[in-house]
């Protein structure tokens, strides 16, 4: 049967040992745009594939560089559940895909895996606490009693994964502290990230980890995270919650008060 294919490209043709052959153009770079429209191509009873190639090819290297981008500009570590989730959640098997793609990735030396015994990730929704200033502060003792009962389950190993010094290079961001003892605490901040990201894409846009404005503080609390607006003023700070007691909970709210700073705890 016929190939109905339909192709608009920026670019040139390519020679004749580029693996990208006739009726298809080479994809000079990402700017490039192409459309296609396949109708009842058959070949052996099979689809055509070599737009079945060039598609999957872009589509994963366009998760790649998401994935990228929130290692070394957003969160410190993200777990395959999150990766699967977020980037394969439309897939049957989204974390044996996801897996295989992060092998890839570790393959080139950008990322790395790591096994690791962790609190099971929560399921948030909103947070514990919020204020604004001029609003009454919230009632400390019963913010704390609710973060106090959240690390109830054992541990359980988890599979993980971090942006290396290559990634870093690659894609700019600011150097990571990670630490293993805080790695349940991270993975539960990269849990609020991609939910802002799905509810709330305004603050994920402008969200801005710790370790890019940690060096920078002195002698005062370093949040999770901030959201800044694009005068780098920032609008609201997040923090997340676990084990805090009143008196932690309390100094939270004061120094923000004080720097007139809103924020959410989760």
């Amino acid at each position: 049967m016929p190939c109905l294919l339909k192709c608009r490209v920026k670019g040139r043709r390519p020679s004749s040992n580029s693996f990208l052959q006739r009726p298809l153009w080479w994809l000079r770079n990402e700017r490039d745009t192409l459309r296609l429209r396949l109708e009842g191509y058959r070949r052996g009873g099979g689809a055509c594939p070599t737009v079945g190639r060039l598609l999957s090819c872009r589509r994963v290297e366009q998760r790649d560089r998401e994935i990228l981008r929130v290692l070394t500009h957003r969160v410190r570590l993200l777990s395959l559940n999150q990766v699967a989730r977020t980037w394969w959640a439309e897939t049957i098997h989204s974390e044996t895909n996801a897996s295989r793609r992060l092998r890839v990735l570790v393959g080139r030396g950008l990322v790395s895996r790591l096994r690791m015994n962790l609190r099971p990730e929560l399921e948030l929704h909103e947070p514990v606490a919020r204020w604004q200033v001029g609003d009454k502060p919230p009632a400390f003792g019963e913010v704390a009693y609710r973060l106090q009962q959240r690390w109830v389950d054992a541990l359980q190993p988890t599979t993980v994964y971090v942006a290396t010094p290559r990634a870093r290079r690659e894609f700019g961001g600011p150097k990571r502290r990670f630490r293993s003892h805080q790695a349940s605490h991270d993975l539960h901040v990269s849990s609020v990230y991609l939910l802002a990201c799905l509810e709330r894409p305004e603050l994920a846009e402008h969200w801005v980890g710790e370790d890019a404005f940690a060096p920078l503080v002195r002698h005062t609390k370093v949040p999770d995270a901030v959201i800044r607006d694009g005068n780098g003023r920032t609008n609201l700070v997040i923090e997340f919650g676990a084990g805090y007691d009143k008196k932690r909970v309390t100094l939270f709210h004061q120094d923000c008060s004080e720097r007139k700073l809103a924020y959410e705890i989760w």
